[in-house]
């Protein structure tokens, strides 16, 4: 590829992801609307349907945090760096790969609340979301097995965050192959 070309591929990305987001917001704020018209105009006390009516927020919320996730991850920014909040990146980079982790693997969090980062934040979240994507290939490719798979992340620190650990009980890294001799 050359370089003119990877100038231009974060442009069309950035343009392409804009017009998903413009397309996913649209009906996303129809729903919102129809929403609150419902919660105004149905009987809370009916069977149920509070209950529907709170199933269809979270859906709603949930979309809504991914497309701030994917505008945040999308156009990145040129400031260095500054504290970030551990928990909400490690939030952002979860609901990025939600897609393929909801209902086939566990996911476990180990975050001090409170706990602080000090980094560009769509770097750490592009960071991460690579390491689930490697978590998510090893745990396709272990074979059956009969624990349930998992991906664990924990921080470490006081504070300032010292170490993020990302485990997985998928199939392993292979012994070292000999590389070429320089």
């Amino acid at each position: 590829m050359t370089r003119s070309a990877r100038k231009r591929s974060p442009r069309r990305l950035r343009r392409m992801t804009a017009g998903i987001i413009h397309e996913v917001n649209n009906p996303l704020n129809y729903v919102k609307t129809t929403l609150y018209t419902l919660r105004r105009r149905l009987d809370p006390g009916s069977p149920g349907v509070r209950e529907m009516l709170e199933d269809i927020q979270d859906g709603v919320d949930r979309v809504q945090g991914i497309v701030t996730s994917l505008r945040t991850f999308s156009h990145p920014s040129h400031e260095l760096r500054k504290e970030e909040s551990v928990e909400s990146i490690v939030g952002d980079a979860l609901r990025l790969v939600s897609h393929e982790t909801r209902g086939s693997v566990t996911i476990e969090t180990s975050i001090p609340p409170g706990l602080r980062l000090l980094a560009n934040r769509n770097q750490i979240t592009q960071v991460l979301v690579n390491l689930l994507q490697n978590s998510l290939d090893a745990l396709k490719q272990r074979g059956e097995r009969a624990d349930t798979p998992f991906i664990r992340i924990e921080a470490v620190g006081e504070g300032i965050c010292d170490k993020l650990i990302l485990r997985d009980n998928g199939c392993g890294i292979p012994p070292r192959i000999p590389g070429p001799r320089l």
